[in-house]
């Protein structure tokens, strides 16, 4: 048993500990900010298989009070160029095995290319997430850790966006107010003196009611997207 809590791939073995993952996380938001400049209103989305990476790449978006978006990466193109146009994501990771359909879709919105981040290794000419933890670690003070501005609360503000399957119909958004992150990450949030400013839950039919997102990306003319206390 490991003498410390964290995530482990039980393909490889390799190991994760909470610590860790809020020090990668820390640094890869720092990278996030300062080459593209993530933050509060922007929305990141995730279609990749189960990685211990994943809650590296949502932590580091959480610190920074942007709004993630889970996927599955068996969507298709149509799918995903959905989800991509309805939760108006500005920054995408992928892995092997979605990269292609995510790089259609992205093509097909015209979200820039470069915009697509690979959870796992990366080919030559694209960007992984450790390329983008090593700028981040080397690039000085990380930007301070988004929190709740006066008067709002976290029962309203929106943290997290998943998808339903879509098996009768298109799929169809589902907002996750602050409040509910220490809810979905129990162990992690126990075992770090974090501020329990996270999220609540408000489902979205089509993404209406309260945690809707509030404006377009810069890549298209279209409407949506909003924001977890960090790590």
């Amino acid at each position: 048993m490991d003498k410390v809590g964290g995530f482990r791939d039980a393909n490889t073995n390799e190991f994760l500990s909470y610590d860790e993952v809020k020090e990668l996380a820390t640094f890869l938001s720092t990278a996030l900010a300062q080459k593209y400049n993530v933050g509060p209103g922007t929305n990141v989305s995730i279609f990749t298989s189960n990685s211990i990476w994943y809650p590296v790449a949502l932590f580091s978006a959480v610190r920074l009070g942007a709004v993630v978006t889970g996927s599955s990466p068996e969507y298709g193109v149509e799918e995903v160029a959905y989800i991509l146009k309805a939760s108006s994501t500005e920054l995408v990771y992928a892995d092997k095995g979605s990269f292609k359909t995510i790089s259609a879709a992205a093509t097909k919105l015209g979200l820039p290319q470069d915009r697509i981040i690979r959870l796992d290794e990366a080919e030559a000419g694209l960007t992984s997430l450790k390329d983008l933890i090593k700028q981040g670690q080397s690039a000085g003070t990380p930007p301070a850790a988004w929190k709740l501005p006066p008067g709002q609360s976290n029962k309203n503000v929106l943290a997290y966006l998943s998808f339903t399957s879509g098996t009768t119909s298109l799929p169809k958004g589902v907002g996750h107010a602050e409040m509910v992150l220490p809810m979905m990450y129990s162990d992690y949030f126990a075992g770090h003196d974090l501020p329990p400013q996270c999220r609540c839950s408000n489902s979205a039919d089509g993404l209406s009611g309260p945690c809707r997102p509030p404006q377009s990306p810069p890549w298209r003319s279209a409407t949506l997207s909003q924001s977890v206390n960090g790590l």
